[in-house]
C-alpha cells in the first residue's frame, strides 16, 4: 500500500453474489453509469449456478471476479476480497473500499456525493441510507446496539451509530486495513458486518450519514428465524445452520468479539443459552421418540432457566463485588510496588555511603 495523497481516489466496490444473475449484472450496469468514473469493481461469486460469473467475464473485461467453491458465504467472500486488496500493489491510503450488497439500486451520482463526504469528514466511516424501494421507508441509517439489553433499533439524527451493516459502508483504504478483515470461520455470515462495524467503533473510529448518499433495496432477508423440523436430525441441522438468525454459535461469538465488557459477555452469554434451551424443550415436548425423557429434561432445563433469571436478578450486587474485588486488588498491587521502590530507594541510600 503506498501512502501517496490523491485528490480523486479510486473506490474499489466490493460485493458478494450467489446465483442472482440479473440482478448482479443490473448492479454493475448501475456502476458503469456512475458520474465519478475511478471505480474498480471486485465481486466474489460464491460458487453460482445460473452462469453469472460467464455473464460478467463476457461482459466486462475490467471487472475483477473472485470464484469461490460456495463455502464462503457473505463474512467469508467479503474476506476473501479484502486479502486480494491487501496483497494489491497499485492501491494507496487515500483510496476507499466501497462494501455493498448487489440488491442495491442508487442515484448516477452516489460515489461521487460519497468520496465528498468522506473527503469532509476525515477519518470516518460513511454508511449510506437505505430506503424500501416501493414505500420509501428508512429502513437503515446505522444501528445504535443496546448491549444491556442486547436489541438493536435506527438511531435518531441525533444519536451517535455504534454499528454499521455493509449495505454501502464506505471507509478508507487505511482504515480498513488497519482493521483487518471479517471472520470467515466464527462469523460466515450473519453478523459478520455488525461485528466488522463494532470493531471499528471500539478502536475509535466514528459513523456519519449523508442525506445524497442513499440506497434503495426490495430484497428482504434470507434469515431463517423459526426452526422448522420434522426430526431430531432436521432439528440441530436447523439450530445450527448459517441461515439461523439465531445459531447459537454465531450469536456467542459475536457477543465474545464485540461485546465491550467482560462481566456484560456472561451475561449475554446466558442469555443465548437459555433460548436455546427454549428450542430443545420444545424439541422434546414435540419429538415422539424423545417424549420418555421430556419430564427429567424438562427439570434440568427449568435448573438452567432459574440459574439465569438469579444472575439477572443479582448481576448489579455481583457487578459491585467485582469492582469491589478489582479495588482492593489494585490497591494491593500499588502497595506492593510502593514498597519495592522505598526498599530500592534505602538500599541505595545505604550504597551512597558506604
Amino acid at each position: 500500500m503506498k501512502n501517496i495523497d490523491l485528490e480523486f481516489p479510486t473506490v474499489y466496490v466490493v460485493t458478494a453474489v450467489f446465483n442472482r444473475r440479473e440482478v448482479t449484472l443490473q448492479f454493475i450496469n448501475q456502476l458503469k453509469e456512475q458520474t465519478f468514473k475511478k471505480i474498480k469493481i471486485i465481486i466474489v461469486d460464491d460458487g453460482s449456478t445460473d452462469e453469472t460469473f460467464e455473464a460478467i467475464a463476457s461482459r466486462y473485461k475490467d471487472i475483477k471476479v473472485i470464484r469461490g467453491n460456495g463455502g464462503w458465504w457473505w463474512g467469508g467472500a467479503l474476506h476473501q476480497a479484502f486479502l486480494y486488496l491487501r496483497k494489491s500493489e497499485k492501491i494507496y491510503k487515500k483510496d476507499i473500499i466501497l462494501w455493498i450488497n448487489d440488491d442495491t439500486l442508487f442515484e448516477k451520482n452516489y460515489i461521487e456525493c460519497a468520496v465528498a463526504a468522506l473527503r469532509e469528514n476525515p477519518g470516518k466511516i460513511l454508511t449510506s441510507l437505505c430506503y424500501s424501494l416501493e414505500e420509501n421507508e428508512l429502513l437503515d441509517r446505522g444501528v445504535c446496539w443496546n448491549w444491556r439489553d442486547f436489541t438493536l433499533r435506527i438511531p435518531d439524527n441525533d444519536e451517535e451509530i455504534n454499528c454499521a451493516s455493509t449495505r454501502g459502508l464506505f471507509l478508507n483504504v487505511y482504515i480498513a486495513f488497519d482493521l483487518g478483515g471479517f471472520k470467515p470461520r466464527t462469523l460466515p455470515h450473519y453478523m459478520s458486518d455488525y461485528e466488522y462495524s463494532i470493531r471499528a467503533y471500539n478502536r475509535g473510529i466514528r459513523f456519519f450519514t449523508d442525506k445524497n448518499v442513499f440506497v434503495r433495496t426490495a430484497g428482504g432477508s434470507s434469515a431463517v428465524s423459526k426452526l422448522e423440523y420434522t426430526s431430531v436430525q432436521e432439528f440441530y441441522k436447523g439450530l445450527f445452520s448459517k441461515r439461523f438468525s439465531d445459531n447459537p454459535i454465531y450469536l456467542m461469538s459475536f457477543i465474545y468479539y464485540s461485546c465491550p465488557r467482560k462481566f456484560q459477555k456472561i451475561i449475554l452469554w446466558a442469555k443465548i443459552f437459555k433460548e436455546t434451551t427454549r428450542h430443545h424443550r420444545e424439541l422434546f415436548k414435540n419429538s415422539k421418540s424423545l417424549k420418555v425423557i421430556y419430564i427429567p429434561m424438562k427439570k434440568i432445563l427449568d435448573c438452567f432457566r432459574l440459574s439465569y433469571n438469579y444472575i439477572i436478578r443479582k448481576k448489579d450486587r455481583i457487578q459491585r463485588i467485582v469492582k469491589i474485588y478489582k479495588y482492593k486488588k489494585n490497591k494491593a498491587n500499588r502497595i506492593k510496588n510502593h514498597n519495592i521502590v522505598r526498599e530500592t530507594s534505602i538500599v541505595n541510600n545505604e550504597k551512597g555511603r558506604t
